[in-house]
């Protein structure tokens, strides 16, 4: 390459660099070897095939500013083949979604083009200037008269050329951190509008574990700690995220950080972070405040950014000490609070200075390494007992430990629903079981409650706090079902692969859309999922909250399509989940008028009950069995309608098999025969709606030698399959 070429080289990548693009860059990189061919005698006599990552991490990154990285489970052959129910289609997907956001910015800033032939007239050098590479030689400047000549056959590396290439422009480039009208008073804060919580409670190990992370535990002096992470020169701030569900204490938890810890930094920063225009906004005010002179009134939000990471790169300020000033290299915290979205935050994200970052958000950044972010803690709600001692505190009810951690219990150990409940108590003057007892009777009011003497100025209540129709309508959809199951242990196989025998309107019934609304749920730490037993995990007040968005209607039939999956998936947990299911439509039918739809969910959680009870041993089933009949033969009675009827043949085969389990083969003989005879007296029945009550009964008669009456009980049912499936079908289980 010749020396010409090179140089349009490098003054292309300046000038693209020099427009300063909210450009992110997403670097995949692989995550299996791939086996690497050989001439054929190596491969002979090798025992397997070596294998190498060909695109590895170190290889692909280019350790661009906005760069993220993403690892594919994929090897070389692969890397391309993108399965679009897989993790890498769902990270592009958001990736191009950010990349669009920014476009029409980049646009726009692409027309105002930079001119190199002419001297640039920026005030600012940025980190994204080539003259911020270190110089390696002294080059001639790059004149006609002056310009230095390769002898031939000699060829120069591009990074060669830079230094000459910056050499060359930086009489004309401004530094704003050697301007000493930018000099900053210390000590200095920007923290908006935040005050700290008198009342806040606990997390003190956080706040131990962040220092941990900054290196604060065990300073020298009463200075303030120096806090260093160099890599060839560059210092690297320290980074800590605190990530978690709404409400859970991630922005109580900084705020406290940075008050208890603001003298152990010459600056205090905190940034809201949860839309791109609080951002710049917020950084074109600070850009004033640490840039002075490099900050004109009229910079734009890219130019004020800049400003910025350009101080806390390299930060110089002025500390007043007995009356006289001195220069100071000050170090600096800077808290980014609610980033719940990492392609907002990431461009602005300090990448350089004595400092540390402190990020709360509900995305689980240490989850992924795309992000830098790898350093945290997802938070958890309180114990029972600690959550008990925080309401009695916050509460001023000292004397009633039981109850407490009772309503604990209810709350799920949400900080946010502690607080908010104890100053419903102060403000209501109740005691501890008046308020329990008001919360069991009707929790929505309590929970839409906004509460003015609130230790906190956080603004939602714990109804709106979550915001989930916001969410996508499968994700929401999938929300609702995991809102009526049990919270802890939610098996995804039943997700998965039971919900497919149910008609749930926008549930994410296919894989790649199921996985879509996970993820959606997952980054905002509605719900956690333990990847090694598929498992997923959503707290008690968001499912109080989903469930009390629903309409009665549409909650009666989520619950009947779940508990419709449970029986048919798994049976195991059917008897906990029917049992619930039974106290809320007990309640339910001594409050609500509609009689003929509560009864008929009860008698199928008595179905589901009598069912699971056979399929799993733990009992005959028999009580419940008999309750279905009752209640079946009742609604008969009241409503002649058929489907009840032929309900009442299903209960008769179910009480079959519950007799047969008793070795009572008289008595389940007669509840078949009673069923077979139901199932054809009814007008217009389903297809094979009397299949397996007329094989059990036959298998039955031939145990008892009687081999005609089993023939005349199962005749019907062949000829009824002939007739719908053909002669001989073999693809069908009915």
């Amino acid at each position: 390459m010749t020396e010409d070429e090179m140089e349009t080289i490098a003054i292309t990548c300046r000038q693209f660099k020099d427009l300063q693009l909210t450009v992110p860059i997403l670097s995949v990189y692989e995550g299996r070897e791939t086996k690497i061919r050989e001439n054929l005698l190596s491969a002979l006599r090798a025992k397997k095939k070596p294998t190498a990552l060909l695109a590895s991490r170190a290889m692909v990154q280019i350790n661009s500013q906005k760069e993220s990285m993403f690892e594919a489970d994929k090897n070389h052959l692969d890397l391309c083949d993108i399965d679009v129910s897989g993790l890498l289609y769902f990270r592009l997907t958001k990736f191009f979604s950010a990349f669009a956001e920014h476009a029409p910015a980049n646009v726009q800033r692409v027309s105002r083009h930079i001119s190199y032939d002419e001297p640039k007239t920026s005030k600012l050098r940025t980190q994204s200037s080539i003259s911020s590479f270190r110089e390696t030689s002294s080059v001639t400047p790059d004149t006609p008269q002056g310009r230095s000549k390769d002898t031939p056959g000699t060829q120069r590396s591009i990074v060669d050329a830079l230094p000459a290439l910056a050499e060359d422009r930086r009489d004309s480039e401004y530094d704003v951190r050697h301007e000493e009208g930018n000099n900053v008073q210390l000590p200095f804060s920007h923290i908006a509008s935040i005050s700290r919580n008198e009342g806040m409670y606990g997390q003190e190990d956080i706040l131990d574990k962040i220092d941990h992370a900054f290196g604060l535990n065990n300073p020298t002096s009463n200075d303030v700690v120096q806090i260093h992470d160099q890599d060839e020169g560059l210092c690297t701030p320290k980074s800590y995220v605190l990530y978690g569900m709404g409400g859970i204490g991630k922005t109580e938890t900084a705020i406290e950080y940075l008050y208890s810890r603001r003298d152990r930094f010459d600056a205090v920063i905190w940034i809201y972070a949860d839309t791109s225009q609080k951002l710049g906004a917020q950084f074109v005010t600070l850009a004033q405040e640490l840039g002075r002179e490099a900050a004109s009134d009229g910079m734009d939000e890219a130019s004020s950014r800049e400003v910025v990471k350009a101080w806390l790169a390299t930060p110089v300020g002025y500390r007043t000490k007995n009356g006289k000033s001195e220069k100071v290299n000050p170090t600096w915290l800077m808290v980014f609070d609610n980033a719940d979205d990492p392609d907002v935050i990431y461009d602005w994200l300090p990448t350089q200075g004595p400092g540390c970052v402190l990020v709360t958000g509900r995305y689980p950044y240490t989850k992924e390494t795309s992000y830098k972010l790898g350093n945290g803690l997802g938070l958890e709600p309180f114990s029972s007992e600690a959550g008990g001692e925080m309401l009695r505190n916050l509460s001023g009810r000292k004397g009633e430990a039981k109850t407490s951690v009772r309503i604990s219990e209810l709350l799920g150990g949400l900080p946010l629903a502690i607080a908010q409940m104890s100053a419903v108590i102060r403000r209501k003057h109740l005691t501890l079981d008046d308020f329990e007892h008001l919360y069991r009777e009707d929790s929505k009011d309590l929970l839409d409650l906004r509460v003015g003497e609130m230790h906190t100025k956080y603004q939602y209540t714990l109804g709106t706090t979550w915001a989930v129709e916001q969410l996508d309508v499968s994700a929401y959809t999938l929300l609702k079902v995991l809102s009526v199951l049990d919270p802890d242990r939610i098996p995804e196989e039943l997700l998965l692969d039971g919900v497919k025998r149910v008609e749930l309107p926008n549930y994410p019934v296919k894989r790649s859309v199921y996985i879509n609304a996970r993820a959606e749920l997952i980054y905002s730490s509605m719900v956690t999922r333990n990847m090694a037993t598929n498992e997923l995990r959503i707290h008690r007040i968001v499912q109080d909250i989903v469930r009390q968005k629903m309409g009665k209607s549409e909650l009666q039939s989520m619950f009947a399509a779940v508990m419709y999956i449970f029986e048919r998936g798994l049976p195991a947990q059917t008897k906990t989940f029917a049992s619930l299911a039974l106290n809320i439509l007990d309640q339910a039918l001594s409050t609500d008028s509609d009689e003929e739809r509560i009864t008929h969910w009860l008698g199928e959680a008595r179905h589901n009950l009598s069912l699971a009870a056979v399929m799993t041993g733990s009992s005959d089933g028999m009580h419940d069995a008999k309750l279905w009949l009752d209640i079946l033969r009742d609604r008969v009675e009241k409503y002649k309608s058929s489907s009840d009827e032929l309900a009442l043949a299903t209960a008769f085969n179910q009480l079959g098999i519950c007799h047969i389990k008793k070795d009572e083969a008289n008595d389940a003989m007669r509840s078949w025969e009673q069923s077979v005879a139901i199932f054809s007296s009814v007008k217009n029945p389903p297809d094979f709606s009397g299949t397996w009550p007329r094989i059990q009964l036959a298998l039955l008669y031939t145990l008892q030698d009687r081999p005609e009456e089993a023939e005349a009980v199962l005749v019907p049912t062949l000829e009824e399959h002939e007739r719908i499936l053909g002669m001989d079908d073999k693809t069908t289980t009915e």
